[in-house]
């Protein structure tokens, strides 16, 4: 199997789901570990049996509408790459306003405190702390397989507790 005949493979698997081209795209990237400049610039280029398989078995989830994100282990947000997994839910798009809405109130004024309670992958917090540095936050959580992921991704000064 090529890339091309991979891409057609998965798009007919994923028929049910509305972007099913691009979620094979996606997916055959990730089971190639390449970009999509990559895929799509050497249609052509053959899948070895392993990367056939894995990819595969990724569009096998997806074809039961398993989340893109959980298959695939992160999300965009904000501009920012986060690792995201069964034990979080996926930062959505809405959220973002969340952020341009704190950025409006405080500013670069310092010092602040935030208090980000639930914050899962810490998608917010660790968001917030990247783009105004002076703010104090605190984020928590209840469940350890989120905190252990927001704390994993967090490199910012950021005081985390379950």
């Amino acid at each position: 199997m090529n890339i091309k005949d991979a891409l057609s493979f998965g798009a007919k698997q994923l028929k049910k789901i509305d972007s099913a081209t691009l979620d094979a795209s996606v997916l055959l990237c990730v089971a190639l570990n390449k970009s999509k400049e990559f895929i799509y610039t050497y249609p052509e280029k053959k899948l070895t049996l392993a990367q056939e398989k894995k990819y595969k078995k990724l569009i096998t989830r997806r074809a039961k509408h398993e989340s893109l994100a959980y298959i695939i282990g992160k999300k965009e947000f904000y501009g920012f790459e986060f690792a995201v997994s069964p034990a979080v839910l996926i930062p959505r798009p809405e959220t973002e306003t969340l952020i341009d809405a704190v950025i409006a109130t405080v500013g670069s004024q310092a010092p602040y405190s935030l208090l980000d309670v639930g914050t899962g992958s810490g998608t917010i917090a660790i968001t917030l702390k990247k783009l105004l540095p002076k703010l104090r936050l605190f984020a928590s959580d209840i469940n350890f397989r989120s905190l252990a992921l927001a704390k994993n991704q967090s490199a910012s000064k950021i005081y985390l507790q379950f």
